[in-house]
């Protein structure tokens, strides 16, 4: 069974997006950089766990 993944953005500039993530809104200790142009993500952690899976997506 999927579980939500709770998102809360930390940072922006005109080439990237910083978020926050967890699975619930007061866990989100770990960061994902979104690049705007390429549309790519990546865990800022290098952790690929199910979590980081469902994030980047």
């Amino acid at each position: 069974m999927a579980g939500p993944v709770y998102f809360r953005k930390v940072s922006e500039d005109p080439g990237t997006v910083r978020c926050a993530f967890g699975p619930d809104p007061e866990g989100m200790t770990r960061t994902l950089t979104m690049h705007k142009a390429p549309r790519t993500s990546a865990v800022d952690d290098d952790r690929p766990d199910h979590l980081a899976l469902k994030a980047s997506e």
